[in-house]
């Protein structure tokens, strides 16, 4: 199999308009389904993901159980026919290899080899997927998976600086939305994550296709108006915590109302009101996040999302240090 090595740090999410006249016109994100891809971070994902699902994903693939496709790394184009891979060139490339990297010390230029060894099970720390979006007026969010491909990350065969991330095959999901949870294997509790809305950024492809405003809006100015109650983030455990009043969902979106003293010419003080509403700090929102359950089906091994809560994340300047930029979660919306 051809390696393909892609530099996914830089790519955080890719949307695309789908052309299905058949879709549902209750999907506020955009007029057709919108398409999604992104990779959860490897920080969030190492502590609520049963790992194991990758060695039993694996055996599957060598023994041709599933159909596999090698990953269109030059298009990411899925609405297309994809090219198959033969067990026997999977076979070869997922097994485990030893191989001997000579590292220089920086001091004495004494050159040390060291054997390292390159492990599909052990090496696939993450998922990349593709998905369809959906996001209705009452703020019920869905998402149905279309493709994924896991994501290994390893050194190659001549640094050890930095291991690189590598999308070994892609597996074709089959829609389990209508299928009972009971019915699956739970592969993640309460996984947390982010997407990026600026993709654009650092490299990453654009994004097309989603309605930004929209979503922001439904974000934000739904939850502040319909008083649709919201929780708090317990970032110790990135779950989901306390409930919040109005209020406080308000100020945590960046709503406050200041007192500016300044003095005109006569040396004479005068107090203006600075108000900033909520639906102004709209354009602070630069990802969303989620907490949901993974499952998977034994046979198939597609994969199923059951989305738990979901909020805007906002990046702001600090009001006491200037050019310090900070992160927050100002609430959840919980499904569940």
């Amino acid at each position: 199999m051809k390696k393909i090595l892609l530099l996914i740090a830089y790519i955080s999410v890719f949307l695309v308009s789908c052309n299905n006249k058949n879709s549902s016109n209750t999907n506020l994100l955009q007029f057709d389904l919108t398409e999604v891809q992104y990779k959860p971070d490897t920080l969030y994902f190492e502590k609520k993901f049963d790992f194991t699902f990758f060695k039993k994903l694996s055996e599957a693939v060598i023994n041709g159980k599933i159909s596999t496709f090698d990953f269109p790394l030059f298009t990411f184009d899925f609405n297309g026919k994809l090219d198959c891979l033969k067990p026997e060139q999977l076979k070869s490339d997922l097994a485990e290899k030893n191989f001997v990297i000579g590292t220089e010390d920086t001091v004495t230029g004494k050159i040390t080899n060291k054997t390292f060894i390159r492990n599909f099970n052990n090496d696939a720390r993450s998922i990349y997927f593709i998905e369809n979006w959906t996001l209705d007026n009452d703020l019920k969010f869905s998402k149905t998976i279309k493709y994924y491909a896991p994501v290994r990350f390893f050194f190659t065969t001549t640094s050890t600086e930095n291991k690189m991330p590598n999308l070994a095959f892609v597996v074709a999901n089959k829609d389990l939305s209508g299928t009972n949870d009971k019915e699956l294997i739970q592969i993640a509790k309460h996984i947390f994550y982010t997407v990026s809305l600026n993709s654009n950024e650092n490299g990453g492809p654009l994004i097309l296709g989603l309605n930004k405003q929209i979503l922001l809006s439904l974000l934000v100015d739904s939850v502040i108006k319909r008083n649709t109650k919201v929780f708090d983030v317990d970032l110790n455990k990135f779950d989901v915590g306390m409930a919040l009043s109005k209020e406080q969902a308000r100020k945590n979106i960046g709503e406050r109302v200041d007192s500016v003293a300044t003095t005109d010419e006569n040396g004479n003080m005068i107090v203006s009101i600075d108000t900033l509403k909520a639906s102004d700090c709209k354009r602070q929102i630069k990802e969303i996040f989620f907490i949901e359950d993974w499952y998977y089906d034994s046979k198939t091994f597609s994969i199923k999302k059951d989305i738990i809560a979901f909020g805007p994340i906002r990046e702001f300047e600090n009001a006491e240090i200037q050019g310090r930029i900070q992160r927050s979660i100002p609430y959840a919306i919980v499904l569940k």
